[in-house]
C-alpha cells in the first residue's frame, strides 16, 4: 500500500517502494510475476498471458511478496512510538532506538480523552454500589479499588455500545416488536459511528462470559501480533469475507458504504458460521420432494480451502 517514488538523480540511493513499482510496470505494460526479499520481477503483458497465467494466477502483492524485514511504526494512546518488526538499520546494522524517536517527554505521555480522576475514598470490592449497572464486581481485580477506577468503570460501561438487541433474545410479551426494531437500528447506528470515528467499538450486553472474552484477546493477540506472518498465512482462504485470515491493507470497509477511502490498516481472523440447517414452510413442501422438509446448507466453513 505504501507508494514511495524515489527523487530522480543519480546522486540518490534511496529505492522505489514495490506498490510505486507496480503502477510503473502496469503502466508500461508490465505485470508482477515473482519477487525475492529486495527484488520484483515483471513480464510483458502478452508473454505473461501466453506463458505464465496458469502458474501464476494471483499477480498482488499480496500473494507474490512477503515482508520478512519490515519496519512499522504505531502510535499508543498516550503519545508514545512503537516499532514493530524489524528494529535495525539494514545496511548499516545499527539498532533502532525507540527512545529517540519519541515526540513527547516520558512525564508528558497520557491519553487526552481519559476521564478525569474522581476524589473518592477506597472502598470495599463487596459493598454495594449504586449507579454503576450490574455485576461491577466483574470490573474489579483486587479486593479494593479507588474512586479514580471507579469513575473510570462507570464511563467505559456508558461509552460502550448496548449490543443486547441482537446478541440476547427479548420476550416480545414484555417488549413491543417496534420498541425492538427501534433499540437495534440505534444499536446499528451507534455501532457504524463509532467504528467510522474511532476505527473500533466498545460494545457490552453480549452475552458472553468475562473469560471467553479474556481468552479470546488471549488468542487475538497470539496470532495477529506475536505469530510471525508466515504463519497467519498459512489460514489464508478463498472466502475471506466468511472465514479465515485477512492481511492488512486487503480490505476496504469505505467501499462497503458508498465512501471512497484508503484500504483498512488492519489485521482480520474471521469464524464463520456453523452449518445452517433451513426449514422448509408449509408454502416451500410443493417444490420438494416428500420427506425433504430439513436441507443442510454446508457453509464455507465445510469447504477445502
Amino acid at each position: 500500500d505504501l507508494i514511495y517514488v524515489q527523487p530522480r538523480h543519480d546522486s540518490i540511493r534511496h529505492g522505489s517502494s514495490l506498490s510505486a513499482m507496480c503502477e510503473l510496470a502496469n503502466a508500461g505494460g508490465y505485470t508482477l510475476v515473482e519477487t525475492t526479499l529486495f527484488n520484483a520481477f515483471f513480464v510483458r503483458n502478452d508473454l505473461y498471458k501466453q506463458y505464465l497465467r496458469e502458474e501464476v494466477p494471483d499477480t498482488s502483492i499480496e500473494a507474490l511478496h512477503e515482508v520478512t524485514m519490515g519496519t512499522t511504526i504505531y502510535q499508543l494512546y498516550d503519545g508514545t512510538i512503537k516499532l514493530w518488526g524489524c528494529k535495525k538499520m539494514l545496511w548499516h546494522r545499527m539498532p533502532i532506538d525507540e527512545e529517540k524517536m519519541q515526540m513527547l517527554p516520558a512525564s508528558e505521555r497520557q491519553f487526552p480523552f481519559a476521564p478525569p480522576p474522581s476524589g473518592c475514598d477506597t472502598i470495599s470490592a463487596e459493598a454495594p454500589v449504586s449507579g454503576l449497572g450490574t455485576k461491577l464486581e466483574n470490573l474489579v481485580v483486587n479486593s479494593k479499588i479507588d474512586g479514580a477506577e471507579l469513575k473510570k468503570n462507570e464511563w467505559i460501561r456508558e461509552s460502550a455500545i448496548d449490543m443486547s438487541p441482537y446478541c440476547q433474545s427479548a420476550n416480545v410479551s414484555d417488549i413491543d416488536e417496534k420498541e425492538i426494531l427501534a433499540r437495534k437500528r440505534d444499536c446499528s447506528a451507534k455501532l457504524s459511528k463509532m467504528l467510522q470515528t474511532d476505527g473500533f467499538a466498545l460494545v457490552r450486553g453480549t452475552g458472553m462470559s468475562r473469560s471467553v472474552c479474556e481468552n479470546a484477546l488471549i488468542a487475538a493477540k497470539l496470532f495477529l501480533h506475536d505469530a510471525e506472518e508466515p504463519v497467519r498465512r498459512s489460514c489464508l482462504t478463498k472466502d475471506r469475507a466468511r472465514r479465515g485470515y485477512s492481511p492488512m491493507c486487503t480490505e476496504n470497509f469505505a467501499s462497503l458504504i458508498g465512501e471512497h477511502g484508503p484500504n483498512d490498516l488492519v489485521k482480520k481472523y474471521r469464524v464463520g458460521p456453523e452449518a445452517l440447517n433451513v426449514m422448509h414452510s408449509d408454502s416451500d413442501k410443493s417444490s420438494t420432494s416428500i420427506g425433504e422438509e430439513v436441507k443442510s446448507v454446508i457453509s464455507s466453513l465445510h469447504q477445502p480451502n
